[in-house]
C-alpha cells in the first residue's frame, strides 16, 4: 500500500506510545521479562479528511485496518 500523503517526498510523523499492561513472566537467570503491552500509533492520513457538513454531519467512520495505510514498525530488545 502506498503511503497516505499527497506529496510522496513529504515526511509522515508517526507518534508511538506503549503502555505496560502487565508483567507476564520474569526470568532472572536468562535476564528476560515478558510483558503484555498496548501499543498505539497515530499519524495524519491526508486522504481520510472531509468536511462533515458535506456528508450529513458525519465526523467519524469505522473501517478495517486493512483498508488504511499503516507504517511498518517492529520492536527489538526493548
Amino acid at each position: 500500500m502506498v503511503r497516505s500523503v499527497k506529496n510522496q517526498s513529504s515526511i509522515t510523523h508517526v507518534t508511538v506510545s506503549m503502555v505496560i499492561n502487565s508483567i507476564v513472566s520474569i526470568n532472572e537467570q536468562e535476564e528476560k521479562i515478558e510483558l503484555l503491552t498496548w501499543t498505539t500509533l497515530s499519524w495524519t492520513d491526508e486522504f481520510l479528511q472531509w468536511n462533515p457538513t458535506d456528508f450529513g454531519g458525519c465526523e467519524m467512520i469505522n473501517t478495517l485496518a486493512s483498508n488504511v495505510w499503516m507504517p511498518d514498525y517492529f520492536v527489538v530488545n526493548l
